[in-house]
């Protein structure tokens, strides 16, 4: 098969374990049959931003999908915060906050009647809901639009209120798909100042981009995935030590097998 194209401080070492795992998917009416992850093991620690780092289609939303409980590997073994997956589903939803691109929000509703909604499918009493909800509400900048139907609600917007609502309940694990898209220049700053600011009360953050200029700002550890493998897993300073290049985007390029020439092409 070929690549798919489509609280307080905690300090767990491998607070999130993937061992040997594959994802397949079985041919349909619109796509073939495709290996989308194979044979991928790696830990996250908490105290820090690793960066997913791969092209399109590389295998990375499957990946996190995976990790967050809303795909179930086809092999291998994911651990999150003591709890195996898929069996401890319930156990992992409760300490993790995932956002992907393809998250929808019910556009009738306002962004703090979601934050409330979803503050009270995770059993937070009303005080401290509106407590957790006026903090989301300065640490994204939602003030302007909150009261206002999502329907109404620019791309970027949106993607706050889908961040915020991932963090209603302050996981211990943030898990985060490409969270800048759709977002302005300063949005993007203030949501990287955020991950930022989790990883120094400990939690542990995950997050999957192809922007390099991210990758700089915040990673502390970097995981490049290609065509569904892992090409790399460590501290900047060793990626780019390997490659030789302090620039990220060569560093990146060399560890995928691509020569600069190529691209200036």
């Amino acid at each position: 098969m070929g690549a798919c194209t489509a609280g307080g401080v905690v300090h767990d070492v491998g607070v999130i374990s993937l061992s040997h795992v594959t994802k397949q998917f079985q041919a349909t009416r619109k796509a073939d049959a495709c290996e989308a992850v194979r044979d991928v093991s790696f830990d996250v620690e908490s105290g820090k931003v690793t960066c997913l780092l791969g092209p399109n289609g590389s295998g990375k939303t499957t990946l996190l999908r995976m990790l967050a409980g809303v795909m179930t590997p086809t092999a291998g073994e994911v651990v999150v915060a003591g709890h195996r997956l898929p069996g401890e589903l319930a156990e992992v939803q409760r300490v993790v906050g995932f956002v992907t691109g393809s998250t929808r929000l019910y556009g009738k509703l306002t962004g703090r009647e979601i934050l409330r909604y979803f503050g009270k499918l995770h059993g937070i009493e009303r005080k401290p809901l509106t407590a957790r909800i006026a903090e989301l509400i300065g640490l994204l900048d939602l003030g302007e639009f909150i009261d206002k139907r999502v329907d109404t609600l620019s791309m970027g917007m949106r993607q706050r209120v889908s961040i915020a609502r991932a963090l209603i309940h302050d996981p211990r694990v943030v898990v985060l798909d490409e969270p800048t898209a759709g977002l302005d220049i300063l949005s993007s700053r203030a949501l990287m100042d955020l991950m930022l600011s989790l990883r120094d009360q400990g939690r542990t953050v995950l997050c999957s981009t192809h922007l390099m200029g991210e990758v700089s700002l915040i990673a502390d550890r970097v995981v490049i995935i290609h065509e569904g493998t892992i090409r790399f897993d460590g501290e900047l300073t060793e990626l780019y030590e390997k490659a030789g290049d302090r620039n990220l985007e060569h560093a990146f390029l060399e560890v995928l097998g691509i020569e600069k020439k190529e691209v200036q092409a």
